[in-house]
Formats: structure tokens, sequence, C-alpha cells
């Protein structure tokens, strides 16, 4: 008890055989406000009041925790269960193995989440050191509707303060119920976009890591699947449907890859997005700077009617329409979007790459059929151009179509071949 900075009242029976043992105790612990406080330069852990109902067997060693109590800030819950005492020295236990079986159990760590999580049901083994204040978490499971949350670890208490390492896994939740466990303190524009853009589907193969050393930056690591998710990489495009891929978060950088996908443009057709994907190479800049990689393949129309959306423009800003030519496109677009709560276009960067197959158009030039087996288009700093062979009207052709685009930059355009 001498962890624990708080007042506290009890009382104890003990039961004695004719040779003085001890055979058996029982008894009750309450603790009013205080905080469990293992050193002085520990952070106390504050809590408002616990009650504990004990008994101990002498002739197995084990304690028997007939109900637990606990409210504090951080954590409520009711328990039960046992501890076995072990590797007596000089009539103390220098080990504690122990299992407890939790109901109704509320965690709200200071700055942690939006509201307070919730689980049912949980289960915990444990060894206890307390000579060496360490405690080791063989395994922790926590239990709600359609999620279980496995964890194991240890928290020590070391001569600067605590030492955590634990590791968690969630096998299957879905995206609102993994972003209600998504730390609100943990880089909290990320947080945000994450739940503003990644809409709907489910998780699965969820798993933390995180590091806790005295004197030493938190250290901490998430990745995890999903699919049928939504996902909307800015707000003037439409978003990637059926979304199936991964994402990551390790030191300062998040990664997000899509294994299938696929973008609607408002027009109709469908592009696929496999390959696409996103990294915010440094978390703590101010702002945070996402970079979209989108791997785009579709029919030509649907690609030319999605690059005429916000912040592109292409054909407004060409004069051409979105049916102008046929063919398939494999589009490499990479966007760079600071991530502010609000983001005008003008803020958005980005360049475009595409090779354009089995092109034919009857009205790129009036009167004439253009066809072509590879044409290659490139946009980014203020400038497009459209190159490659093929023919007009059955005469074969090389040429480079060239303008510049943006505010102030007319509609001339070149050409050379």
């Amino acid at each position: 008890l001498n962890v624990l900075d708080a007042p506290a009242s009890g009382a104890l029976t003990a039961e004695i055989d004719g040779a003085g043992q001890v055979v058996g105790l029982a008894g009750t612990l309450d603790l009013a406000k205080g905080a469990l406080r293992p050193t002085e330069q520990a952070r106390p852990v504050p809590f408002n009041s616990s009650k504990s109902y004990i008994r101990y067997e002498a002739s197995t060693g084990r304690l028997i925790f007939d109900q637990i109590e606990l409210d504090s800030p951080q954590l409520r819950l009711s328990a039960t269960g046992h501890a076995d005492l072990r590797d007596f020295s000089a009539g103390i236990p220098q080990t504690l193995l122990g299992q407890l079986r939790f109901t109704n159990v509320r965690l709200a760590p200071e700055g942690m989440f939006e509201a307070p999580v919730t689980f049912v049901e949980g289960a915990l083994d444990l060894r206890y050191r307390p000579a060496e204040l360490a405690l080791d978490v063989g395994q922790l499971v926590l239990r709600n509707e359609g999620a279980e949350l496995v964890a194991k670890g240890s928290v020590n208490v070391l001569a600067e303060g605590w030492a955590v390492s634990m590791d968690a896994g969630i096998e299957e939740i879905d995206h609102g119920s993994l972003m209600a466990l998504w730390p609100e303190n943990a880089v909290e524009n990320t947080r945000r976009w994450l739940i503003e853009n990644i809409q709907a589907g489910s998780v699965t193969h969820a798993h933390a890591a995180l590091r806790v050393a005295p004197e030493k930056p938190i250290d901490a690591a998430v990745s995890f699947d999903f699919s049928d998710a939504r996902v909307r990489f800015l707000k003037t495009l439409p978003p990637i449907e059926n979304a199936r891929g991964y994402a990551s978060i390790s030191g300062k950088s998040f990664n997000l890859g899509l294994n299938a996908g696929a973008v609607t443009a408002p027009s109709g057709g469908a592009l696929e997005a496999e390959g696409s994907g996103m990294q915010i190479p440094d978390m703590t800049a101010k702002p945070a700077v996402a970079v979209f990689d989108l791997a785009l393949t579709g029919p030509l129309s649907a690609a030319l009617n999605l690059l005429d959306e916000e912040p592109f423009e292409f054909l407004s800003k060409s004069g051409l329409k979105p049916d102008v030519a046929t063919g398939i496109a494999e589009i490499t677009t990479r966007l760079t979007v600071p991530l502010e709560p609000k983001v005008e276009v003008q803020d958005v960067g980005y360049t475009v790459s595409a090779n354009v197959r089995a092109v034919r158009s009857d009205s790129l030039m009036k009167g004439r059929s253009l066809q072509s087996d590879l044409m290659v288009v490139s946009a980014g700093d203020g400038a497009l151009s459209i190159e490659g062979t093929g023919t007009i009207d059955d005469v074969p052709i090389s040429v480079v179509w060239s303008r510049k685009i943006g505010a102030g930059t007319g509609t001339n355009s070149r050409v050379d071949g």
C-alpha cells in the first residue's frame, strides 16, 4: 500500500489454527480520493475512490478479490479475481500472479478520447513484482459490441518515472468505432483527416504499439487494413468508392495505400484507383502537408471529365470537352495539400502525367481523324503538353502540342512536329 497516497480505512478478520498459524484472512479496504504515487518522480495517477473485498487462503497462497470497485477520472470498472502469492522471502511474497475479470469498464484518459470509451467486459492476466514496482501484462482483453481489443506488455516504475511498453490489436472493427479509439491528442490534423475522409467501411488487423520512457518522447506506431470504404482525397474531387487498402503511422509519418477502389467521374465512367496512396511525411509540422499519389486507369472520357474539376480544370482552360477523344488513360497524379481546417484551391499543388492508348478523335481537328497507339500527357508548373505519334487521315505524324495554363495565360498554344 505504500504506493498509494490516499486516506484508507477497512476491517480485517483472521482465522488462526491451534499452532498459531494464520489459516485465512478476510477484509475490506476503502480508499478515499487520492492518487497512485509509486515514487516522487513518477507522475501521480489520481482516483476518486476504491473499495475492495479480499480473502486470503493460506493453504493455497491465494488472495481472492470478491469485489473491486474503482472510480477515477481516467478509469472506472468493477472486477473480481485472484492473485497467487509466490517467491516468498522473509515471509514476504516477491511475485503475485493474478487473473481479474472486469465489467462496466469506462476509459477516459485526460485529453485522449473525444468521449469516454466503454467496454462491457474484460479480463487481465498479470504478474506483479512489488519490490521492483514492475507489472507484466500477459494478456488484457476488453470486449464491446462487435469488437475485442487484445493487449500485452509491461508497466514499470524506474528511478526517473514511468516506463510503459504495450502492444494492442483488434482483429475487426467498424471505422467509426476505431476513430472513437483514436487519441485526440495524437496529431490533431491527421486524426481529423481520417475521420472526415475515410468514410464508412470496416477495419481489420488493427495493431498499435506504445513505448513510454522517462525523459524521452512518446513512441507510438499504428497500422490497420480497411475495406468497403469511401476515401476522399480532395473535397473538390469525387471519392474513391469500395476502397480496400492499408494505413500506418510510424514515428512522425502517416501512410495510406490502396489495393483496390474506383473513382466515378462526375459525368459517369469509372477509373480504377489500385496503387494510389497518401503520405504525410511529418505529422508534427505546422501545417502538416499531405502528398497524394493517385494512379487511375480507365476510359479517356472519364479521365478528362475528372481532370476538368478543381484544381485542374484542364479542359475549361483549353476550350475542350470530355468527348474530344476516346481511348484508355493511365494517369499518375500527385497532389500536395496542407492539412488545415480551410484549404483553398490555389493552396493545392499538383502534377499530372498520363499515357493514353488507342486514341481516336474526330473533333480535335475539325474535319480530320486523329489516331494514335500512344500519346503522353503532362501537366504541372503552369504548363500542359500532349505528345506522341499517330496518323491524321492516315498520314503519319509525330507531334508535340503545348500551352501555358493558369490565370492570365490566354488561349494560345504551340504545335511542334
